[in-house]
């Protein structure tokens, strides 16, 4: 509590009141949930925060104990608190990051999707979804094999043993036809562990088309 308080090591905490350690939010917990239930069930445990003298606010994991007599009547209070600052920076960043990914997959054009060894998707970035065969919702935790015909489905898997087995990422073309329309596909597989990969599939029919319309011209 004193490295928390920022204070000496012989420096006494004589005199120090609950209110002197905690910021408002948590008194008003304690009051209205931890101490109540700490006393109906022997002990509470939560999120609460240490204010230091300079007014701010360290983020602790807390556990509060009931001591009682024989007889069951209260006796006092204990705690146990444990800085949990540094977990807390790792969680926010964490979060900016996934916030950032999120918003450069909204950004793309692409379909991307996170599929393991067995073919079973586990994942769909928020990406465009009109390009995908069937809606994310009816994709997650079904296997490529129970999606697309078997010929399809065993192309799909080769792609993904390649990648997981060599470790690499695999370059793949491929046509779906999605609502009565033929879409081509430029596909990057690349491992994301050694169990899954994550497939990144960007549409290239226009491309396609133009290929198509050139050949036929030459072959006039």
């Amino acid at each position: 509590l004193r490295q928390l308080l920022n204070l000496e090591q012989n420096e006494s905490l004589a005199g120090y009141q609950i209110q002197d350690c905690h910021p408002q939010w948590v008194l008003d917990l304690f009051y209205r949930e931890a101490i109540p239930q700490a006393i109906q069930q022997g002990y509470w445990t939560g999120e609460t925060a240490i204010l230091t003298p300079d007014g701010q606010e360290i983020p602790v994991s807390q556990v509060l104990m009931a001591h009682k007599a024989p007889t069951g009547e209260l006796e006092y209070l204990s705690t146990i608190m444990r800085d949990i600052s540094e977990q807390k920076r790792t969680e926010a960043a964490l979060q900016a990051s996934e916030l950032e990914l999120r918003s450069l997959f909204l950004g793309m054009d692409d379909v991307v999707f996170v599929v393991d060894r067995t073919g079973k998707y586990l994942k769909i970035a928020p990406t465009n979804a009109d390009k995908l065969y069937l809606p994310p919702d009816l994709l997650i935790g079904k296997s490529i094999q129970e999606i697309f015909p078997p010929d399809q489905s065993e192309q799909f898997l080769s792609v993904i043993r390649q990648t997981l087995d060599k470790q690499q990422t695999q370059e793949y073309e491929y046509s779906l036809l999605i609502q009565d329309i033929e879409f081509w596909f430029s596909a990057r597989c690349s491992p994301l562990s050694e169990q899954s990969v994550i497939w990144v599939a960007r549409d290239i029919s226009d491309r396609k088309k133009a290929e198509e319309d050139v050949r036929d011209s030459e072959e006039r």
